[in-house]
């Protein structure tokens, strides 16, 4: 009889193991799609703010600037360690906003059709990455909270499982 209510107690056990942790593997799988929507963002604000900052030219110091930070934020975000993609974000939006104070000093720069446009679509893109960032931190945050409470930390621990960590960028148009 013990060994019956042995056997009974490790299939369930078993069984709410693999519940858990098949849950905290969905939470996380939704957690990398959600950085991946936020990475098809950045690679086209990549694209857009160097073309931007080619086309208001004049400003060949700070284009510069702008166009070595923009190489750079891409490249971290193909590594995909958020707090360095944060951090390389934060740098390109600074040379952008520094930019762009220049061209509004100097508004001959940025009145062409096509620097308007792009422009425009620099914005545009600013919002799509706003949205894809919250999806993803909304995303972490579950996830976070599914890895940290009871019992699933104890899952989560037993097979490695860590937090996620929050995407924080500075975009245009946000403050510090």
């Amino acid at each position: 009889m013990t060994v019956v209510v042995a056997a009974v107690l490790i299939a369930v056990l078993t069984i709410v193991l693999v519940v858990v942790r098949n849950g905290l593997v969905r939470k996380r799988n939704r957690v990398q799609e959600a950085f991946a929507a936020v990475d098809v963002q950045l690679v086209r604000r990549h694209a857009v703010i160097p073309r931007w900052a080619t086309a208001v030219g004049g400003a060949f110091a700070q284009e510069r600037v702008v166009l070595a930070r923009a190489a750079r934020a891409a490249e971290q975000a193909r590594g995909g360690v958020v707090p360095l993609i944060g951090v390389a974000e934060g740098e390109l939006t600074a040379a952008v906003l520094e930019l762009q104070r220049f061209v509004e000093d100097h508004p001959q720069l940025g009145t062409g059709t096509h620097a308007l446009r792009l422009h425009e679509d620099l914005l545009s893109t600013e919002n799509r990455v706003a949205f894809a960032r919250q999806h993803y931190n909304d995303s972490a945050m579950l996830f976070n909270t599914a890895v940290q409470t009871v019992p699933r930390n104890l899952v989560a621990a037993l097979f490695r499982i860590r937090p996620a960590s929050y995407l924080e960028l500075q975009l245009l148009g946000e403050q510090p």
